[in-house]
């Protein structure tokens, strides 16, 4: 007799009508989904069971639809653009009509457009669109999301103090800053991104450490700061099952 972890479901429902299939050619005035792409390998990472629903228009009884759907095939529905500004984002007016809205949006910038909703006890979590943002969202609360599910428990970020080999500027809200990571004579350093040589998306690419920044904060080079990495020891085990 011996246990086995259950992948739990992941459904991902991608919202926007200026939305184009990853792959295909890209319209005037479209944008490549490819939040989908990324969600499926890093939901797969962290040990769940990733499927992705077909784009759905910016339509409230098509979202409220889809919705409902999802709760009922799923263990934890992730939703495209979930708490947006934009002219035609009716999630979280369908959210509030079909479920208890937890979390609204978070006080943090990249993923600052982040809900929580519980509909029909199932967590619904709206994640942004940018896909800095919906990385970001992914790394912190869809992996703990899913390790719950897992284990019934949620696990501290692992983090290391590490020297400061560039400046963080003071911004006007939290920010969570990206850095690549390094290690001399036994120290870690952590040089703020981007790094030069290297675009955003590259060092977004290869992210394994990020600083909590405060709002209106400076951090200055050769600061000794707490810098957390999300992705540090997913247990090998929920990857085999």
């Amino acid at each position: 007799m011996f246990s086995v972890y259950v992948r739990p479901r992941v459904l991902f429902l991608p919202t926007g009508d200026e939305l184009v299939p990853f792959g295909g050619g890209v319209p005037t005035g479209s944008n490549t989904e490819s939040n989908s792409v990324m969600l499926w390998a890093m939901i797969r990472r962290f040990g769940g069971q990733p499927s992705v629903s077909r784009i759905l228009e910016d339509d409230p009884d098509v979202i409220k639809d889809a919705l409902l759907c999802g709760i009922r095939q799923a263990d934890l529905v992730v939703i495209g653009a979930g708490s947006s500004k934009g002219s035609k984002d009716f999630t979280m007016d369908v959210l509030d009509s079909i479920g208890t809205v937890i979390v609204r949006e978070l006080g943090v910038a990249p993923g600052k457009h982040c809900s929580l909703t519980m509909v029909e006890g199932v967590p619904v979590m709206g994640i942004p669109g940018p896909p800095g943002g919906a990385q970001l969202i992914s790394e912190y609360y869809i992996k703990a999301a899913i390790e719950l599910l897992v284990t019934g428990k949620i696990r501290p970020v692992p983090w290391v103090s590490a020297v400061l080999d560039g400046d963080i500027p003071s911004r006007p809200i939290d920010f969570m800053q990206g850095m690549e990571l390094s290690v001399h004579k036994g120290i870690f350093h952590g040089v703020p991104w981007p790094v030069s040589g290297r675009t955003r998306t590259e060092c977004r690419n290869d992210l394994k450490a990020i600083c909590y920044c405060p709002k209106g904060r400076r951090f200055t080079k050769g600061e000794t700061v707490k810098v957390e990495l999300p992705l540090a020891e997913i247990p090998v085990q929920w990857q085999q099952v």
